[in-house]
């Protein structure tokens, strides 16, 4: 039987923190999976089969919020009924007249809407994180024999995959955080970022390896506006100070995530973004990303799924050796109308570039600015200004 007890915590990658494992007395299944459109009710099922009746059903929604109960005399089928505005988790939790108590999971997949992910509706206790495993998810054996649970997690209109190992106790793909720290002492910290907390809220993404952004509220596709990101403390710290299987940074180095979006007919076009760049001759003009910032994913265009990978000119025969870490958050929200004249290593973006309304970049040639077309035009001077240029 598949289940969801609670969203765990992995900690060092080494140990699953769960809830105590509910008695065997006493059980409740909810129905896995149910799909709206925006604007209908769902209902939730739960089927009680086990337990000393009566029973009392208590309904929570993703943030852990009582939303109501339902009674049983017998062991039997109770539903519930929400509104929801986006995709998610609910739980049904059960009390049997012994006070034995178990809870099991129903997934919400809310259509016809495109809700940011602020991660803001995943329940977790402070400073804490949760990497997996999703046991709504399904079993799989690993390319090294490992058992593995092949799942996710759901905010707004995204999905974002999970895929744990119940062998090794590690994971790759996507987890949530809403840690304060900013330090890298030890794998504890993987599920640091560089700032402390997620844009402008608590809660954020940490994506390790390779993983997918689903998009199950629009199976047909949809465009996707971009997201938020920023180096994890584990990267930078290694970016900074080398470690035991990665270089400290120098001129040359590089590191790069790329998004790839896949749309209903099998085509796929990538966006790129460094989250560090050390290529230029000039040390001046070498950078971590050390602040949330901005990447654009408008040019992927309508998509089903957003896939991530990363790469970096520290790499060996098996793969990356720079930790391939970073951070995420809004996703899908309105582009930033201030997002141009951004900082990268606490000071200004120093190099000289155009762009137009939307914030894409039009043209810098040898350093020099190029303004020329009808409409507004946005200049970022080489001292980190903007000026705004308007040509009929």
């Amino acid at each position: 039987m598949n289940k969801l007890y609670s969203l765990g915590i992995v900690i060092a990658a080494s140990a699953v923190l769960c809830p105590s494992a509910a008695s065997a007395a006493i059980d409740i299944t909810a129905e896995s999976t149910v799909t709206v459109s925006l604007g209908s009710k769902a209902t939730l099922t739960a089927y009680v089969t086990e337990g000393t009746a009566p029973f009392t059903i208590a309904w929570t929604d993703s943030r852990h919020n009582i939303l109501g109960t339902t009674n049983l005399e017998n062991v039997d089928m109770t539903t519930f009924e929400v509104t929801p505005t986006e995709c998610g988790d609910y739980y049904a939790t059960v009390t049997d007249a012994d006070g034995n108590t178990d809870i099991d999971t129903c997934r919400v997949i809310v259509t016809g809407q495109t809700a940011a992910a602020t991660f803001e509706n995943l329940w977790l206790e402070s400073e804490s994180s949760w990497a997996g495993p999703d046991y709504k998810g399904e079993p799989g054996i690993g390319i090294y024999g490992d058992n593995q649970m092949n799942g996710m997690f759901l905010s707004g209109a995204f999905s974002f995959s999970n895929t744990y190992s119940l062998s090794w106790y590690s994971w790759e793909g996507f987890a949530f955080s809403n840690s304060t720290a900013t330090k890298f002492d030890g794998f504890a910290d993987q599920y640091n970022n560089v700032v402390g907390g997620g844009h402008n809220s608590s809660t954020y993404a940490v994506a390790f390896s390779k993983g997918t952004i689903g998009i199950p509220a629009a199976p047909e596709g949809t465009e996707v506006s971009g997201l938020y990101i920023i180096n994890s403390a584990y990267t930078m710290n290694t970016i900074l100070n080398g470690d035991a299987y990665a270089h400290k940074f120098e001129q040359g180095d590089w590191l790069k995530v790329i998004f790839t979006g896949n749309t209903a007919s099998g085509d796929t076009t990538t966006v790129e973004y460094y989250l560090a760049d050390y290529r230029d001759s000039d040390p001046a003009k070498h950078y971590a990303i050390n602040t949330w910032q901005w990447v654009d994913l408008s040019a992927l265009g309508t998509v089903t799924s957003i896939s991530f990978a990363l790469e970096g000119s520290d790499s060996g025969i098996y793969g990356l050796n720079t930790p391939a870490y970073f951070c995420i958050d809004d996703v899908n929200v309105k582009a930033p109308a201030t997002g141009i004249n951004h900082t990268i290593n606490g000071a200004a973006n120093t190099t000289p570039a155009v762009y137009d309304m939307s914030g894409r970049r039009i043209n810098v040639s040898g350093g020099s600015i190029n303004a020329s077309g009808r409409g507004l035009r946005i200049i970022r001077n080489a001292d980190g200004t903007v000026t705004k240029v308007f040509t009929k």
